[in-house]
């Protein structure tokens, strides 16, 4: 039976395990050189970047392995195979394997977010407030980005023994298991999907959007890296947090453009700031604005990838957007060690190229597929 509550026991269960894995997932990138054999100072974006490839990896299988298959049950297989390469991580002892599970990562979590976010979350929401549902999902996802790298950044400050990191990284998708086998998921006949297709796995007609979203994608990507302290990672994720009820205060009535154009322009103030590391105050001021920025702008490509999908087309388009951005946050993070320039400066240009390209080039486009504006009440 489908709920009858937006917020229903069953949505709030999937949302907080979309903050867990996402958070444990994140946990790892900043921790990524001290778990490897040798340290060079660039093991966290190889880790990110191997992760980001293993992502597309299963991608022409996931219409078949949810049809084929339970869909809590390729969520839950998901997990476990998450929390088996937290096992196998002690016993590698060379590149080569560490790079292999993290293939395997990427290609679980991304079956995870398809079987959970592009499926069970659609399937189990009121059908009205679909779009709604998958708004407030994502921002759980969101959250946990800034939240994971906050946590490792402390963890390596408080210097705990590799074992223990690990244990914390099980008991998170642990929790995030038990938690998602209490979801009661009624039962849904297979409709015999081919073996290989792009339903649920990437949509081209999301081109425009698909551009304009890489390069903020890629400044979240400068972040997880470490450059910036546990505290100010955490000041990232309560900015995100503060994003989420921005839009309800602030954006309801407004111009469509207005929490996107808001967000880069936070994002371009916050760098200045950050050019300024002497002032403390200034800094952690930055890291608000920094991480409210980059969620309102994240959130309104979301509402565009969503709006762009034809009948049974949504849950492709919302794999579309994760890809997009996980693979963002993937180049910004091999970017970060590969610029000779300030990372501060270029986020700027990142920030303000993507401005220029959604007032001219993705918005005008997304006016004229839709049909219409689309203000943020219509969710």
């Amino acid at each position: 039976m489908l709920p009858t509550r937006f917020w229903n026991r069953e949505y709030i269960v999937m949302c907080v395990v979309n903050l867990l894995v996402t958070l444990s997932l994140f946990m790892q990138f900043p921790l990524a050189a001290p778990m490897f054999p040798v340290g060079a100072g660039w093991e966290t974006a190889v880790c990110v970047c191997l992760f980001c490839v293993g992502m597309f990896l299963l991608g022409p299988f996931n219409a078949y392995f949810v049809d084929a298959y339970k869909r809590k049950t390729v969520c839950l297989l998901s997990i476990a195979a998450l929390a088996l390469v937290v096992c196998l991580l002690p016993m590698c002892n060379c590149l080569a394997l560490h790079g292999a599970l993290r293939l395997v990562q990427g290609a679980a979590c991304a079956t995870f977010q398809m079987a959970l976010g592009s499926t069970l979350i659609n399937d189990l929401s009121i059908s009205k407030r679909r779009t709604a549902t998958d708004y407030f999902y994502t921002w759980f996802g969101l959250l946990g980005i800034p939240l994971g790298v906050s946590a490792a950044q402390y963890v390596l400050s408080f210097h705990l023994e590799r074992s223990l990191v690990l244990g914390i990284w099980g008991i998170l998708l642990l929790i995030s298991f038990l938690l998602l086998l209490s979801v009661q998921v009624p039962f849904r006949a297979p409709d015999n999907v081919p073996l290989l297709s792009s339903d649920r796995f990437f949509h081209r007609k999301a081109f425009f959007l698909i551009v304009n979203l890489l390069p903020v994608a890629m400044i979240i990507g400068f972040f997880i890296t470490g450059i910036l302290s546990g505290l100010c990672m955490l000041l990232m994720a309560l900015g995100v947090l503060v994003g989420m009820f921005t839009h309800r205060l602030f954006f309801v009535e407004a111009d469509n453009r207005a929490d996107a154009v808001v967000g880069l322009v936070l994002v371009m103030v916050s760098v200045v700031m950050f050019l300024n590391p002497g002032q403390m105050d200034m800094t952690l001021t930055a890291s608000i604005f920094m991480g409210l920025g980059l969620s309102l702008f994240a959130s309104r490509m979301l509402l565009y990838f969503l709006k762009i999908s034809d009948h049974c087309q949504r849950g492709t388009l919302q794999h579309t957007y994760l890809l997009t951005l996980m693979t963002g946050i993937g180049m910004g993070c091999l970017l970060s060690h590969l610029l000779l320039f300030n990372i501060f400066i270029v986020s700027g240009v990142l920030a303000f190229s993507a401005l220029l390209y959604f007032l001219f080039v993705s918005h005008p486009w997304f006016v004229r597929k839709n049909g219409r504006e689309f203000r943020f009440k219509e969710i």
